[in-house]
């Protein structure tokens, strides 16, 4: 196709060819010069200089054009073309579509706003509102634009500002704001007036008003626009005349009563609308949760499923429909989650199964230690079956119930061996801990060093004092369960799959991008064998399991030492039986001498509580026995019983155990409980005494006691 070109041009140009050719007759007639029609020589072009002679190198490949779009997140510029194509076609097209998608368009290039704000097309608008499905909303109110009315009802843009966080909608105000922009532009209404504003009632009487709840940004109450406001202002400074300022007036009323009825039924269809979108929302979640369901169990995981819960799968919570594409990318996280919940069922079977033979065990052991005396120093109850005598046992899952009570009925005139082996060994590591200290009272071989007065322990959990043997039998470490660090990494990993199964985040499982699925993590099969390797986890731990629980408390044992002292005992060989036969009582010096008050009164206490005393108020101070005073007149110490004796009433005293019924009882209902529950009477001659002598036999003390017991500290 040949190119274009000017009529008036190619005119002028046949004219110069014309004129040329006849110049040329008259040339060859006269000799004289005639000019010609050439056009001058153009300046020649510069040649670069080339440094000596050397050669020219090749030029370089020219860097390739990297795309700018691919640095800008989104599709832009991808419409510029669009404007190309006829604009009847164009036209057609955007008749199809719904307000807020021709809105979207218009803000997509300049041209393509021009196109479709221009009043050519102001008939697009009318028809796409004919398109909106469900119930639709009323018509657009005179001289107001439609792209404002349609941002209004759809759009997310605050009017003010251009963000599009403008979530609040002043209804009668016909605008969106922002929560920065709605303090600065809405106005208080009160009783009294609106504040910032003139309390001229004229004025606020024609501003039409809106409710809001309390937001982030606005309290409880109704708002005007401030412009608005301001403008009804400003007319009615101008107007000179009252019957002017009066007609005004009346159509401001009445402009408000049409707005304000439009706001009514706009704020109700919108209402509506979200309620109809919500309904829409939840059938298309339904409809792809019964369709991954449904696929689930097609795969063989129904019974996984429903002790996993539907609703806690990924990507149910999504209102999309579900293709095979999008299936195919969420199956392998699905058939993970369900394949880890079906060997953590095989997992609780075992450990049903195991749990059970335990406990057989268990029976064993509690009637031969309730023939022992009390109170006894047993190991626990797990600790026995993963001796080598019960475990082979246990573990052989081919014998039945009967096979099983069968074999552990001939083990069980083996428990007092395993007993005293456990107690021989926990006795040696407690020694061990002495020794490791560089203790000296660990190297006397006269008197063994578990039992001296000097001798305390501390748990990883507990602050308290543990002598010995209370720390065989203390229940931190009898009774809790480890806690395998290498599960943490699958929690955090359960926990980012139920974050992703909110649905918050529609785009991520639509299915449109070409992402293919990860390769499924490898699921370790329960085994019995893992189950039971994993018995301090989910059953209980032996005493100080992996020994590092338990460990020497220096700064009891130097209180105490210093305290022995002051008791007149050499802490090298006095044990702590000694101690509590002595049953001394010792004043605290430091205390009586910062007394200030005339009627001073002394603190006195016994060796267990001077101890705790010493821990915990002259903490900063190195033991001492200068600190403590023995009280040895007996005026003083009648004294000291006889503020114990009227306080023990108001003290709390430990429960006692009970040896038949295996149950604790309160100090104050002992004989209650002996006399109503096991028919057990003791005469008047015998019933004096604290209760663990007048029914010795049938209560007593437990070992782990808390070292703070009665008699506490009196003042004399």
């Amino acid at each position: 196709m040949p190119p274009r070109q000017s009529g008036r041009l190619t005119a002028k140009l046949q004219l110069a060819l014309e004129q040329s050719a006849q110049t040329s007759q008259v040339a060859s007639t006269n000799t004289a010069p005639v000019p010609t029609l050439t056009r001058a020589q153009t300046r020649p072009r510069k040649k670069q200089k080339v440094a000596g002679k050397a050669e020219a190198k090749p030029a370089a490949a020219p860097a390739p054009v990297q795309d700018d779009f691919r640095k800008v997140k989104g599709r832009r510029g991808a419409l510029k073309t669009m404007t190309e194509m006829p604009v009847d076609i164009l036209l057609e097209i955007f008749r199809q579509v719904e307000p807020v998608d021709l809105l979207h368009l218009s803000w997509a290039t300049k041209d393509l706003r021009a196109m479709i704000m221009d009043s050519n097309a102001a008939f697009l608008w009318p028809q796409v509102y004919r398109n909106v499905s469900g119930k639709k909303p009323p018509p657009c109110p005179p001289g107001m634009n439609f792209a404002h009315y349609t941002n209004l009802l759809y759009g997310k843009h605050c009017n003010f500002c251009a963000s599009n966080r403008g979530k609040l909608i002043h209804w009668t105000a016909r605008a969106r704001f922002c929560h920065k922009c709605a303090p600065e532009q809405l106005v208080l209404y009160t009783y009294t007036g609106a504040t910032t504003t003139s309390k001229d009632p004229n004025i606020l009487n024609i501003c039409p008003l809106w409710f809001f709840s309390k937001t982030d940004s606005l309290v409880r109450g109704s708002y005007l626009l401030k412009a608005e406001h301001d403008h009804h202002e400003k007319k009615l400074k101008e107007i000179r005349n009252n019957k002017g300022k009066v007609d005004y007036e009346k159509a401001a009323s009445k402009q408000k009563t049409e707005r304000v009825r439009l706001a009514h039924a706009l704020y109700a269809w919108q209402r509506n609308r979200k309620s109809e979108d919500n309904s829409a929302r939840q059938a298309r979640i339904t409809s792809r949760r019964n369709a991954i369901v449904r696929r689930v169990k097609e795969e063989g995981y129904e019974q996984e499923l429903n002790r996993y819960g539907q609703f806690r799968l990924p990507g149910v919570n999504v209102p999309t429909e579900l293709t095979d594409k999008i299936w195919e990318r969420i199956k392998p996280g699905i058939i993970e989650l369900l394949e880890i919940e079906r060997q953590n069922r095989r997992e609780d079977g075992f450990k049903q199964r195991f749990r059970t033979r335990i406990n057989r065990i268990v029976d064993v052991v509690m009637s031969w230690a309730d023939k022992q005396p009390q109170p006894s120093i047993i190991p626990p109850y797990v600790h026995f079956a993963k001796s080598e005598t019960f475990c082979d046992v246990l573990r052989d899952l081919s014998l039945t119930e009967t096979q099983l009570q069968e074999r552990v009925d001939e083990l069980a005139s083996q428990i007092p061996a395993i007993s005293a082996a456990w107690k021989s060994e926990a006795d040696e590591i407690l020694r061990d801990l002495l020794r490791g200290k560089g203790d000296p009272k660990s190297s006397s071989t006269s008197v063994d060093p578990l039992g001296l007065a000097v001798t305390f322990f501390k748990c990883r959990w507990c602050n308290d004092p543990i002598n010995y043997p209370r720390i065989l039998m203390h229940s931190c470490l009898r009774h809790r369960l480890l806690k395998p660090a290498e599960k943490e990494d699958d929690e955090d990993k359960v926990d980012e799959e139920e974050e992703g199964a909110e649905g918050v985040d529609d785009d991520d499982d639509d299915g449109d991008d070409d992402s293919t699925p990860e390769p499924a993590n490898i699921v370790v099969p329960a085994t019995p064998e893992g189950v039971w390797d994993e018995l301090s986890f989910w059953y209980s731990s032996t005493w100080n399991e992996g020994n590092n629980d338990v460990f020497v408390d220096e700064e009891a044992s130097g209180f105490a030492a210093a305290i022995v002292k002051a008791c007149g005992e050499d802490p090298q060989t006095t044990t702590f039986s000694r101690m509590e036969e002595i049953d001394a009582r010792l004043e605290c010096v430091r205390c009586s001498d910062s007394l200030t008050s005339k009627a001073k009164k002394r603190l006195v206490m016994n060796w267990k509580m001077a101890i705790l005393h010493d821990i915990e108020v002259h903490y900063e101070n190195p033991p001492a026995e200068q600190g403590w005073s023995l009280l040895t007149d007996e005026a003083d110490l009648a004294k000291v019983k006889q503020a114990e004796a009227k306080m023990m009433g108001k003290w709390k005293i430990p429960d006692y155990m009970c040896t038949r019924c295996k149950y604790p009882v309160p100090a104050k209902k002992v004989e209650d409980h002996m006399n109503y529950r096991h028919s057990s009477r003791r005469g008047p001659q015998i019933d004096v005494g604290p209760p663990e002598v007048v029914y010795k036999g049938d209560i007593y003390v437990p070992l782990d006691l808390p070292m703070k017991v009665p008699p506490y500290a009196v003042k004399i």
